[in-house]
């Protein structure tokens, strides 16, 4: 077994590290830099247990499935000794899944996540920062990649069918479920070392960057905030737009618009440091949904890939058409990801010595995880 926990440390190894010290510099600004009392930081604590709540969850599901595809197969061949042949099933379908090798990536790759949940202390610093003056800088580029006219110029279109703007809002507030759902496949399931790896780098460190960094160097608020932090700004590319939105938005209540007003809440209070951050650029929901694209170009599964890509177009969109960002903003994620995945691929395969055109090497798969193996 000690074999099997180095193995997985060689490939999990370098990013829990880079995780974790992330955890511990957000940690370290926000106690010394700003004051923030250090009971604070217990908050990254509950999302610590929210993410192993849901990634055991999430291995429950699946251990149900497999029982339940056991006991099926053996109703299905019937005659004697039933309870046999349940057991042998079983022993098929769940073993996969309880091995060392599955278990320790399962558990590393969990602890890698795990040391995310700093992220909303960190975007919890926006507010003490004050620092919301890029957005003149961001309307002014997106009126120049767009003809002169804002994105949500071009798409105003779609305010004129309201039953649009509701689908879209209903599809974007699956962003989470979308995710987890695709990041717990990830780490429990996908027995591929390098599709698996690139993924978790990808993901993880599109959070400290993207999600972190840049949302702090660039803090903007989007279109949705520019009237309450921008009083005095010239807004004739978008008062129309988001007068309509909030029209659609009376006759029957949008997600978003909600969300919005709870956001702008937390963020007035002072007594709050958790997911009190209004912030634009860059876009995590369109950084993590052109990941889940690219991710689903690895599995090479059509279903997947038409699946993945709708569900970007429709987050791309609605990013847009639900005011909480420039269209600037997500051309800039899906730039920063795409290096990143390509930079990532690169590294790891060259730490595994694989070469361009070889066969991946893949990990014992189990039954449920070869709809999405090459």
């Amino acid at each position: 077994m000690s074999g099997t926990w180095k193995q997985s440390w060689h490939d999990h190894g370098s990013l829990i590290v880079v995780v974790f010290a992330y955890y511990l510099v957000v940690s370290g600004v926000a106690v010394l830099g700003f004051g923030v009392p250090a009971r604070e930081l217990l908050q990254g604590v509950g999302y610590a247990l929210m993410a192993l709540l849901i990634a055991f969850a999430f291995w429950g599901v699946l251990l149900a499935l497999a029982y339940g595809r056991a006991v099926v197969t053996a109703l299905r061949d019937g005659g004697k000794g039933l309870s046999q042949r349940i057991n042998s099933v079983f022993d098929q379908i769940i073993h996969p899944y309880t091995t060392w090798p599955v278990l320790a990536d399962t558990i590393l790759g969990t602890v890698a996540i795990i040391g995310l949940s700093q992220f909303f202390i960190g975007k919890g610093l926006l507010p003490l920062l004050d620092n919301y003056h890029w957005d003149p800088v961001m309307i002014h580029l997106e009126e120049m990649l767009h003809g002169g006219r804002s994105a949500m110029d071009w798409l105003g279109g779609l305010y004129e069918h309201p039953w649009i703007i509701r689908a879209i809002d209903k599809i974007y507030i699956l962003w989470f479920p979308v995710m987890f759902g695709t990041t717990s496949w990830v780490v429990f399931c996908d027995r591929n070392r390098v599709r698996r790896l690139q993924y978790l780098w990808v993901y993880c460190v599109s959070w400290m960057v993207i999600g972190t960094g840049l949302a702090i160097a660039l803090a903007s608020v989007g279109p949705i905030y520019l009237k309450d932090f921008y009083p005095d700004l010239p807004l004739n590319g978008y008062t129309a737009h988001l007068a309509a939105l909030q029209s659609i938005h009376d006759q029957t209540p949008l997600r978003a618009l909600d969300i919005a007003v709870t956001l702008k809440d937390l963020w007035g209070d002072e007594t709050k440091l958790d997911m009190n951050a209004i912030s634009a650029m860059p876009s995590m929901h369109v950084a993590v949904a052109w990941l889940l694209v690219l991710y689903a170009f690895a599995v090479r599964r059509w279903w997947v890939m038409a699946f993945m890509g709708a569900f970007f177009a429709a987050i791309m969109v609605g990013s847009v058409v639900l005011g909480w960002h420039y269209a600037i903003d997500g051309y800039a994620s899906i730039a920063i990801i795409t290096v990143l995945w390509a930079a990532a691929g690169w590294a790891l395969r060259r730490k595994m010595g694989e070469k361009p055109g070889q066969k991946p090497e893949i990990q014992p798969v189990a039954p449920l995880d070869r709809a999405v193996q090459p």
